[in-house]
């Protein structure tokens, strides 16, 4: 059994209401990048959050990168070659800065197992 498995996760056709683009219940996982790919002919502005369970009960928000901008069509990786710890449980939100700014988000991590 191997200690890490590779992984990719998709989200399509994210809007202006913040949608949840990444989680793991079970494992620790290493974001080594996050694709963000603006399906539309408008610049659009994208934010991302991370929610986690601070206090036993009571999710807090962390704003992880606001007004990235995506010129039309443009892909671009979130994370500018630095990676992202997420703890089990932690929530990796998307949104755009108007309903109709559309994007794509694919989330490549390594998620950390035990034999």
């Amino acid at each position: 059994m191997s200690f890490v498995n590779y992984r990719m996760w998709p989200t399509s056709s994210i809007s202006s209401t913040p949608l949840l683009v990444f989680g793991n219940d079970t494992n620790t996982c290493m974001v080594d990048s996050i694709i963000l790919n603006n399906i539309t002919n408008n610049l659009i502005l994208v934010t991302l959050t991370i929610a986690r369970e601070v206090e036993v009960g009571q999710e807090t928000s962390f704003e992880f990168g606001s007004a990235i901008s995506l010129r039309a069509y443009e892909r671009t990786d979130a994370l500018l070659n630095m990676a992202l710890t997420l703890e089990p449980g932690d929530l990796l939100y998307a949104n755009s800065d108007y309903s109709e700014n559309l994007f794509n988000t694919f989330v490549n991590y390594r998620q950390l197992t035990e034999i």
